[in-house]
C-alpha cells in the first residue's frame, strides 16, 4: 500500500478525482467505481490480473490517495489465489502499473 500525498483540495470528491483520472488513463487502462460496501472508491484496470484500488483520503489539512494493488477479476482472484502467484504479479505487472499511478498523484491535475 502506497499514500500519495496532494496539494490540499477539500472540494475534491470521489466523483471528481473518478473523472480525473478516467481521463488520464482511459486510453491504457480501464477505470471503474469501486464497490459499494467498504471498498476501494475506484479500480484502475489494467488487464483480468492487475489492477490498483484507490481510495480518496480528506483528513483535516491535507488530501491524500491510498493506493494498492489487486487483482480486479474476481475469477482471476480463484486462480491466483496464494503468495507465490501474488509476488509473481507484483515483480511482472503491479510494480510498474502502481508506478504509474503514483506518478500521477504529482500532475497538475492536482
Amino acid at each position: 500500500m502506497a499514500k500519495i500525498l496532494i496539494r490540499h483540495k477539500p472540494q475534491l470528491t470521489v466523483k471528481k478525482a473518478l473523472e480525473i483520472f478516467r481521463h488520464s488513463f482511459s486510453d491504457l487502462y480501464e477505470v471503474h467505481e469501486g464497490s459499494v460496501l467498504k471498498g476501494p472508491d475506484f479500480i484502475i484496470k489494467k488487464n483480468a490480473f492487475s489492477g490498483v484500488e484507490v481510495h480518496l483520503l480528506q483528513e483535516e489539512g491535507q488530501t491524500a490517495f491510498k493506493i494498492w494493488p489487486t487483482i480486479p477479476s474476481i475469477g482471476a482472484r480463484w486462480v491466483m489465489a496464494g503468495i507465490i502467484p501474488a509476488i509473481v504479479l507484483y515483480f511482472t505487472s503491479w510494480r510498474k502499473l502502481l508506478k504509474e499511478v503514483k506518478s500521477f498523484g504529482y500532475a497538475p491535475h492536482f
